[in-house]
């Protein structure tokens, strides 16, 4: 039987010799707790900044709402005429309606 010493036994060389049966140890929670614990979210982030900043940062936002409601309206808009049974005529086909 082969064994190895402790400068060999790392995920590469058991890995590259065994394939992926061998041994791999489960992921070390702690990196994922500092993470989770010490980065902050945007919103405390925006509120550490100046109001000129946070005024900016407001005003992109809604810039950004503004022009993805635009977009869904459009697509919404685009839907409706494919699945309406009338888009295939043309427009002309119509008859005139008298008022």
């Amino acid at each position: 039987m082969l064994t190895l010493g402790p400068m060999a036994r790392n995920d590469g060389l058991l890995s590259a010799m065994y394939g992926d049966e061998c041994y791999r140890p489960p992921p070390n929670p702690v990196p994922y707790l500092y993470r989770t614990l010490l980065v902050l979210t945007i919103d405390v982030i925006l509120q550490k900044m100046s109001p000129e900043i946070q005024r900016k940062v407001d005003a992109n936002r809604a810039r950004w709402r503004a022009a993805r409601a635009a977009e869904q309206a459009t697509q919404q808009q685009a839907d409706a005429q494919l699945n309406d049974p009338d888009s295939a005529k043309p427009i002309w086909a119509d008859r005139p309606t008298r008022s």
